[in-house]
């Protein structure tokens, strides 16, 4: 989406920031994309919490299709607010940078 509008979406530098996460460099990672660290480490540890739970009890701890729907719309409006300021000069140290 940068190479095509200038914009920096809430997605971009999602990438370098997992690669960065895995070779240990936490701050790069979130100077990447500090949605990722926020998002992507609580969340996998989740998903290995739930995979566990299901190969050994087999069933889910987790009640993915009960989820409520407002949690929904206030990931997808962060998601939104975090494009959105990354994109303003007071919080460019939001967009993807290197250290």
């Amino acid at each position: 989406m940068y190479d095509t509008t200038g914009i920096f979406c809430a997605g971009c530098g999602a990438t370098r920031s997992v690669h960065a996460i895995a070779h240990g460099n936490f701050a790069q990672a979130a100077a990447y994309n500090l949605l990722t660290i926020l998002v992507f480490i609580p969340a996998t540890l989740l998903w290995i919490v739930d995979l566990s739970a299901v190969l050994i009890k087999g069933e889910s701890i987790v009640p993915w299709k009960k989820l409520p729907m407002w949690i929904v719309w206030v990931f997808l409006s962060l998601l939104m607010l975090y494009s959105i300021l990354r994109n303003m000069d007071a919080f460019s140290f939001l967009a993807p940078h290197q250290l």
